[in-house]
């Protein structure tokens, strides 16, 4: 190979090295999105037809590993509170602001889950209901200054005896007497 062309060749692959460093230099990090501030809980039992659910729910939580990640809202404990197998259910999450627990803001639906949940069966599971950065009211931009309660359902149910259950009208109000 002539010198003139091996030093030709060199000049352009440093040149591609440095252009290629230089737009990683350049690339900004994504800043890890901001949350107003909100509690996750079940459906509380203070609420009037609490006691009418087919199925508790006993436990919630959520996460995310990196900046980058959504944050993730899961159920982690159901009680199954009918004598029959259920199949598959469905999750109702209904945001609140926390200064009236009686007018919901928002509400959102999960497709149905499938699950074989025995009769009167209490269990620990892992199920991803939503990611709060898919509610706006959730985002620190659009709420600075707000602070929600969020309350999950399961609010439809299907048997293995092919029936099937759903909640009606099933967001009530506060009881005064129920509260704890």
């Amino acid at each position: 190979m002539p010198q003139g062309l091996l030093l030709q060749f060199i000049f352009a692959a440093l040149f591609l090295i440095s252009a290629s460093g230089q737009e990683v230099k350049n690339a900004q990090p994504e800043l890890p999105k901001l949350y107003a501030q909100f509690t996750f809980v079940p459906y509380r039992s203070s609420r009037v037809g609490s006691e009418l659910l087919a199925v508790k729910i006993s436990g919630t939580g959520g996460g995310k590993l990196s900046a980058a990640d959504k944050l993730k809202l899961y159920v982690n404990g159901l009680e199954n509170q009918t004598t029959k197998a259920i199949t598959a259910l469905r999750f109702s999450c209904y945001v609140f602001n926390s200064k009236d627990l009686n007018v919901v803001l928002d509400t959102r639906q999960t497709p149905m889950i499938t699950i074989d949940l025995q009769p009167l069966e209490h269990r620990r599971v892992e199920i991803h209901i939503l990611d709060a950065d898919d509610v706006p009211l959730l985002l620190m931009a659009n709420s600075p200054n707000e602070v929600f309660a969020l309350e999950v359902a399961v609010t439809e149910v299907n048997y293995e005896d092919g029936t099937t259950w759903q909640a009606e009208d099933l967001l009530q109000k506060l009881e005064p007497a129920k509260l704890h």
